[in-house]
């Protein structure tokens, strides 16, 4: 990977435009609990969360699991069972 995850832009589309979203935007709009962040966060990390989950567990489906969890507390909810 040559670029830093802080020198990359996150695509997002809002409506009919399209915009990019720093990390700080993205990361306020995970605070604030904004419905297109949680979208984006998923969009960009879960396939990357998902890769070393199955690495670390030997299951898919136990991945998806833990990945699915974890968004889940980063979009607000703290109990995800």
């Amino acid at each position: 990977m040559s670029k830093r995850l802080s020198q990359v832009s996150l695509p997002v589309v809002a409506g009919a435009n399209r915009h990019h979203v720093s990390d700080v935007e993205l990361a306020r709009g995970l605070t604030a609990g904004e419905a297109w962040a949680i979208g984006v966060t998923w969009r960009c990390f879960a396939p990357m969360v998902r890769i070393m989950a199955v690495r670390s567990l030997g299951s898919r489906s136990a991945a998806e699991d833990l990945a699915q969890d974890s968004f889940l507390i980063i979009g607000g909810n703290d109990d995800p069972a």
